[in-house]
């Protein structure tokens, strides 16, 4: 299924967090107000720079099953809970997806009616 002629814009959303408990307390929150239909926490060494110095941590990455239309909502509710000052919080458009997992995620949000149109 391509995604861009669908009703909903299926996204992959990608969030940093400091460490595993901070991840999956965000994300458990996330997945109770069906916000994101599926949350994949994985560690990662991350090499960046901030305030104009290089950095080295070893983080938790977050990415999340979710659409365009809720992006506000968790960028909002992310950032609010979220220990760092500049989280990470980027949003990836999916340009294809098996109608099958797209019916399921829109089953999963909550937004089941939606996914019958497409």
């Amino acid at each position: 299924m391509n995604a861009t002629k669908t009703l909903q814009q299926p996204i992959l959303l990608m969030v940093g967090f400091p460490d595993q408990a901070i991840a999956q307390k965000i994300s458990h929150a996330l997945l109770e107000k069906k916000w994101v239909a599926c949350a994949q926490l994985g560690a990662v060494h991350s090499l960046y720079r901030w305030q104009n110095q290089l950095q080295s941590a070893f983080e938790t990455c977050a990415q999340y099953k979710t659409v365009q239309s809720l992006y506000s909502a968790i960028q909002t509710f992310v950032l609010a809970n979220h220990p760092y000052t500049t989280p990470e919080i980027i949003a990836i458009p999916v340009i294809e997806i098996a109608p099958d997992y797209y019916a399921w995620m829109m089953n999963e949000l909550g937004l089941q009616n939606e996914s019958e149109h497409v």
